[in-house]
């Protein structure tokens, strides 16, 4: 598998398989890696939207006897600006459920109405609900970055959740345990969801106050964390649900506690800073290092060098592909990314893999021409259910096209919509159209640069069955199929 072609390839790449060792040190047996049972630390969940009238709803769940301290953050489609996020404290056996919702003036935020402790606290919204509107500050103002300035923007993208630390309810002392016991939820007899932390204000106190003695306090992470989403339409009468890429051992090493206004954790911190996953072809396990960006560890073991799914489109019918690349931001904003020389100077052109001699990339808005884009180039083979292929020339395939430029086979955001014929579910403004189809159903098979680059990518495919009648309309998601290549990545392997 390549992630970027040979000949952009960096003799700084080392391979590190199964036993082997990187400048001398071996991989450790707790890098980050894709949790194939569901359960881990750190979790993407590809897509939310309140366009069209969707709502996204979602789960967190604690499944441990430990207090858990997570970090919830939800990123714009076009550059992952930041566009909300805080703390949440999660109880031993808690749930956490909250759903991304249109507010007036045609934004969006989170609701809730569960009773765990959040940092800061969310604002009431009636009915017993609290919340937060999102916010556009960090794509306007001195933090423009070319793209759309409206609050709209934040309508839809992804989030991303994060362990920041564990409390052993059993054995804290001091400001851990006031902490623990305040969040914690009240009698077995107050049944029926009804229970209510002891204190959140305490716990905010806390965590407010005393956060570096509240650091030094915290145990690892234990890869405890499970989550799910669906996505509703109330109106059409759909619901699709799907599960988040969640990663185990993130960081399994040291707590890593931030305050809502940081803008970390994030992908670019593992811990250690290294990632692991078995190579489809060989059954062989691999290392991902960094080389790049701090970001490589997580896009290593995320990235593919096709993406498939079905579609149909048949009559009643329509299909939207979610592709959502979660660690682009890392490669190509030259606000927050990083680069090999000094992961803290802004970027002058994009890195690889999403580098221009990979897949034709760019900076977000870096030219007149790719104002609010960073685009890449794609192809889509296409089949229907009988064998039958359709290659048009992806030079044709998608729509529209802006303008006074040449038409162009492109992805151009963080998070992505294909939308297959006349599909358009979730009314995106990060959408692509797929047209020439050899049938109403059929496969496809979405492949980045030549062919053979490899890209960090994550989504699904939502399918939606109109019959003309909200009461019995229903909708349904399912994650992609996805290929690696025959070679391992170049973020695991020496040039050759």
């Amino acid at each position: 598998m390549k992630l970027f072609k040979k000949s952009t390839m960096s003799v700084a790449l080392t391979a590190v398989m199964a036993g082997g060792t990187l400048m001398g040190l071996s991989a450790p047996a707790s890098a980050v890696n894709i949790a194939h049972d569901g359960l881990g630390d750190a979790m993407v969940f590809p897509y939310y939207t309140v366009n069209e009238g969707w709502s996204t709803f979602f789960n967190l769940t604690n499944t441990s006897d430990r207090t858990v301290v997570i970090k919830v953050r939800w990123r714009e489609a076009h550059n992952s600006r930041d566009v909300r996020d805080f703390n949440v404290i999660l109880s031993p056996f808690d749930v956490w459920t909250a759903a991304t919702v249109p507010v007036d003036g045609g934004g969006a935020g989170m609701i809730t109405s569960d009773n765990s402790c959040t940092f800061p606290e969310l604002q009431p919204r009636g009915n017993g609900l609290t919340g937060i509107d999102f916010t556009n500050a960090a794509y306007t103002g001195s933090d423009a970055d070319t793209g759309p300035t409206s609050i709209s923007r934040a309508n839809e993208g992804y989030f991303e959740v994060f362990e920041m630390g564990t409390i052993d309810n059993e054995t804290a002392t001091g400001v851990t345990a006031i902490v623990a016991t305040n969040a914690e939820h009240g009698p077995a007899a107050a049944s029926n969801n009804t229970a209510v932390p002891l204190n959140c204000d305490v716990v905010r106190s806390v965590l407010r106050d005393d956060s570096v003695d509240f650091q030094n306090n915290l145990l690892p992470n234990q890869n405890n964390l499970k989550g799910r989403a669906v996505l509703i339409n109330s109106a059409n009468g759909v619901a699709a649900g799907y599960d988040p890429q969640v990663f185990a051992n993130f960081n399994t090493i040291v707590p890593n506690y931030q305050a809502p206004a940081q803008t970390t954790p994030n992908w670019a911190e593992a811990q250690p800073p290294v990632g692991t996953f078995i190579e489809d072809n060989t059954g062989a396990p691999v290392t991902t290092v960094v080389v790049n960006s701090p970001a490589d560890p997580v896009s290593g073991i995320i990235a593919r060098t096709a993406v498939i799914n079905d579609y149909n489109v048949a009559t009643g019918s329509e299909t939207d592909w979610v592709l959502t690349f979660p660690t682009k931001n890392f490669y190509v904003d030259g606000r927050n990314t990083f680069n090999s020389a000094n992961f803290n100077n802004p970027l002058a052109a994009s890195l690889p893999p999403f580098d221009a001699a990979s897949v034709g990339g760019e900076l977000f808005g870096a030219t007149p021409a790719s104002l609010g884009e960073s685009c890449f180039t794609v192809n889509v083979n296409l089949w229907d259910r009988e064998e039958f292929s359709s290659f048009t020339p992806t030079v044709d395939s998608f729509s529209p096209v802006q303008p006074g430029f040449t038409p162009r086979a492109e992805l151009c955001y963080e998070a992505n919509i294909l939308s297959f014929g006349e599909s358009n579910l979730f009314g995106s403004q990060v959408r692509a159209v797929q047209g020439g189809l050899p049938g109403d159903n059929g496969w496809a098979e979405v492949t980045f640069g030549d062919g053979e680059a490899a890209l960090p990518v994550v989504g699904m495919r939502v399918e939606q069955r109109n019959q003309g009648n909200a009461t019995v309309n229903f909708g349904f998601a399912n994650t992609h199929a996805y290929r690696r290549g025959v070679q391992t990545t170049p973020l695991a392997r020496s040039a050759n």
